[in-house]
């Protein structure tokens, strides 16, 4: 944008000289006398030729300059893409078994069981924002972000406030039944927030999962002007191809899923053989 300004700058000065020259040139030829029309006019010529020669290749240097910056900065955006693209595959993963653990968890403690608490933290990764140039995903991902760090948070509270009643009651003996209960009501209400907030982040991450595949299928569909462009804001058609690519995402996920199944239940299956 800088380089652009640049430019409309020189021309703002360029224009202006070159009417005032034309005026001259006119005045010239008619006061000058017409023998020396021809040597003037060739000098003229000359001195034009140079000077638009080397404002052309001024222009054309700087917007190499522009074009190479947007290519770098493309090539950064595209980067950041696919690893958030590998970054909430990850976290689809990670969501998924944490709400297999809560439910499990809230059956147990439902029931009077003591549990050994434990949970994984969904990754992500902020930096990668800089790079990003789509701003509606720009938004999504932050969005995302606070999501992520707001359930951690969670997971890490409850954790903690399991395992200090269970000491308190077990090994110091400081709380009676009573309050033990109590705070193992609280924990099952904990975790109904828990679960519901993490079964609508784990279709919120598989839908931001599919807006980033569609985003670097972008590069594909859009090749014109010299191969820099890329879009700031979401296309008109957007929604549809989100919708459609989360389609293939769940198919993928389910796939995998049951190809896991199957291992394990070989690997089920071989111990049971060997007993």
């Amino acid at each position: 944008m800088h380089t652009i300004k640049r430019i409309v700058s020189a021309l703002v000065w360029i224009i202006p000289f070159s009417l005032i020259v034309s005026v001259l040139l006119i005045f010239v030829f008619r006061v000058i006398p017409s023998l020396e029309h021809e040597i003037i006019k060739n000098a003229l010529i000359a001195f034009f030729a140079a000077f638009f020669g080397a404002f052309f290749a001024f222009s054309l240097g700087q917007f190499g300059k522009y074009t190479d910056r947007i290519r770098k900065h493309k090539a950064q955006h595209i980067n950041s893409l696919v690893k958030i693209e590998r970054i909430l595959n990850r976290a689809i993963d990670t969501i998924d078994k944490n709400i297999q653990f809560y439910q499990n968890y809230y059956r147990e403690l439902g029931i009077g069981k003591i549990i050994i608490w434990t949970s994984d933290r969904i990754p992500y990764d902020e930096s990668l924002l800089d790079d990003l140039i789509n701003i509606n995903f720009v938004n999504d991902y932050f969005t995302f972000l606070v999501d992520i760090k707001r359930v951690n948070q969670d997971f890490e509270t409850l954790e903690n406030m399991y395992e200090e009643v269970k000491k308190y009651y077990f090994v110091y003996q400081r709380i009676d039944s009573g309050v033990y209960e109590h705070n193992l009501s609280v924990c099952l209400e904990s975790i109904e927030h828990i679960l519901n907030f993490m079964k609508k982040l784990y279709e919120d991450t598989v839908q931001l999962c599919a807006k980033s595949r569609v985003l670097l299928d972008e590069r594909e569909r859009k090749t014109f002007l010299f191969g820099i462009h890329v879009s700031k804001k979401y296309e008109k058609n957007f929604e549809e191809l989100v919708k459609n690519e989360a389609v293939k995402l769940n198919k993928e996920i389910e796939d995998c899923k049951k190809e896991s199944q199957e291992e394990i239940d070989k690997l089920k299956g071989k111990t049971l053989n060997m007993d």
